[in-house]
């Protein structure tokens, strides 16, 4: 193997070419040490990649050396997957999500597969689903949804513990009618049988596939895709409309043609008598075309899905022929796919009532021009305003961190909640309260720290001017570095997507990791290194970590949190000898 790129484009072509071929020898793709290293590399940016599994080890920890020693293992099948460590985080509605979170190890073996995969997978999913597909996304979902106009009804679809409750038998089955790799299939198997560590007890894992894993998503969609040709080709959604003169209505062009004629004669008629009686004849003309639908009424089905989450749109039908729908899709799932739909979530929603759908809330139109319908539009629900509003003001009122760092999170956090919901339509008025809102907290929070005793004075200290705009502004006294409250992203069009790499902190550790408590700035780690010229206090080498003189992890004082503590910036080596002369003397 040459270049992963080049295989993962030959396996492309390959599905692409022959639809029932069946793919052998992949085992040797993610056995090689350059796959896994492209596999290590496509996930490093990910949030939990240097979240530590059942071993300890952390994403950071897997050096080339081992890499090789991984490769070797699984060339000659000895690697056993690891246990998940079990968590569980919040959910929205009280009740709590089991989290798996698997080995470093594992993680980098999971992305090797799903590297292998999703070339093969690319050419047989249906454009339907949008779910952690490579190019789309949420907006690729809601521009597929509001391109075929407002609905007559709409049924809202959850499937209930969807990745908790996946066959492993299905899975296997339904991945062997495209992989003839049975040491693959294998190895799928053991990461799906491998348990999980609870309380440090082990449990097997009898079904599901354990969200936290990199190869979790694309199972799933494998499994959904069954539901997704079961929609399209039984059901019949997503079908190519008429276009053209197709779907003119003989009755409006009828009428229409007789209004033409009508006003021609009016213009050529000179007798008063007769122009009041064409002329009457005209508005009554005009009146009954105004009364009929400019196109022919058809019924048709939109289908979108994302992972677990779809929608399907209905033109034409009735509420009742929406829950026999829902029933009949109910049944199948449960037959087919041995899954049931959440019947808290599961809701049919008629065009004048909100559909709620990706955390957007969608509000149908009604057409007033000859029944034709009009793209619903999309709002941003309150509960995601008061959301980001709560986050702000909670982030707002730890007053240890410094005004660089704090300015700097609360950017992060509107900027990327913004980029998100620019594609609403109300985006404008919502935008505006959120960033007035956090102007002042931040306001609140420079008055606390500094102890200002009142905002007048907070603003003549921070409140400046970038870019023309009146804002809060912070300047470090040591570098000279500013930093000021992001402005409004503006409003985006849903049809014209743009990728847009501003609403993502692409640093190798994110500022969000860092702990208040546990005094890691880097907004003061920068100004080390400006005032020692990005050079060791020591040594002289290139200057890359900071040493605090009181060990962080000894703070006993969190409004100190180490920012007020002496520091300076060493080399990896140096820091590693003053760490330990400090454990030492303590």
């Amino acid at each position: 193997m040459n270049n992963v790129a080049t295989e993962q484009t030959h396996l492309a072509k390959l599905a692409a070419t022959h639809p029932h071929k069946r793919f052998c020898k992949l085992y040797r793709l993610i056995s090689n040490r350059l796959w896994l290293e492209a596999a290590r590399d496509a996930i490093r940016t990910n949030k939990g990649f240097n979240t530590p599994g059942v071993d300890g080890l952390k994403g950071s920890d897997l050096t080339p050396e081992r890499l090789a020693q991984l490769a070797d293992k699984l060339q000659k099948g000895t690697y056993e997957p690891k246990p998940v460590r079990r968590t569980f985080v919040p959910k929205r509605n009280g009740k709590l999500r089991p989290l798996g979170l698997p080995s470093a190890e594992d993680k980098v073996v999971q992305s090797a597969i799903k590297l292998a995969l999703e070339p093969i997978y690319e050419q047989v999913f249906r454009d339907c689903s949008h779910g952690f597909r490579p190019r789309r996304s949420c907006h690729t979902a809601l521009r597929a949804y509001a391109l075929r106009r407002t609905p007559t009804w709409t049924i809202e679809g959850d499937i209930e513990s969807c990745f908790d409750s996946l066959s492993h038998g299905l899975i296997l089955r339904l991945l062997r009618q495209k992989i003839a790799d049975e040491r693959l299939i294998e190895l799928v198997r053991k990461f799906l049988k491998a348990g999980y560590l609870q309380d440090w007890q082990w449990h097997a894992t009898w079904s599901g596939s354990p969200q936290g894993h990199v190869l979790s998503p694309l199972i799933a969609n494998v499994v959904l895709h069954e539901l997704d040709q079961y929609v399209e080709d039984v059901l019949g959604a997503n079908r190519p409309k008429d276009a053209g003169y197709a779907r003119r209505n003989p009755a409006y062009s009828r009428l229409n043609l007789q209004v033409n004629r009508r006003s021609r004669r009016l213009a050529q008629e000179a007798d008063p008598y007769k122009r009041a009686q064409l002329l009457d004849e005209l508005q009554e003309l005009k009146a009954q075309r105004a009364r009929t639908p400019s196109m022919r009424a058809e019924r048709s089905i939109t289908y979108v899905r994302y992972c677990d989450d779809w929608v399907l749109a209905l033109h034409g039908y009735s509420k009742a022929d929406a829950r026999a729908m829902s029933e009949q899709l109910a049944q199948w799932l449960l037959t087919h796919l041995q899954l049931k739909l959440n019947v808290e979530k599961t809701l049919i929603t008629h065009w004048s009532d909100r559909v709620r759908f990706l955390g957007f809330e969608l509000r149908g139109v009604k057409s007033k021009v000859n029944g034709v319908p009009k793209v619903p539009r999309l709002l941003i629900p309150h509960a995601a305003e008061q959301r980001i509003r709560h986050e702000v003001a909670r982030l707002t009122r730890q007053t240890s961190i410094e005004p660089g760092d704090m300015i700097t999170a609360v950017n992060l956090i509107l900027r990327g909640w913004m980029h998100y919901y620019a594609y609403a339509t109300n985006s404008h008025r919502v935008f505006a309260r959120v960033l007035h809102h956090a102007f002042w907290c931040l306001t609140r929070y420079l008055n606390k720290r500094r102890k200002r005793r009142g905002a007048k004075k907070v603003m003549q200290r921070y409140y400046g001017t970038v870019n023309g705009k009146k804002t809060l502004v912070f300047t470090s006294p040591a570098t000279g570095r500013e930093v000021a409250l992001v402005r409004s992203v503006g409003r985006k069009s849903l049809f014209h997507l743009k990728g847009d790499g501003g609403a993502r902190d692409c640093r190798e550790i994110p500022w969000m990791v860092y702990s208040a408590h546990a005094g890691r700035s880097p907004w003061q780690r920068a100004e080390v290194r400006t005032l020692q010229h990005h050079q060791c206090a020591q040594c002289g080498q290139p200057m890359t970590e900071v040493h605090h003189h009181t060990a962080l992890g000894r703070k006993t004082d969190p409004t100190q949190a180490g920012y007020q503590s002496k520091k300076v910036g060493l080399c990896r080596a140096c820091h590693q000898m003053r760490t330990q002369q400090q454990r030492r003397k303590g």
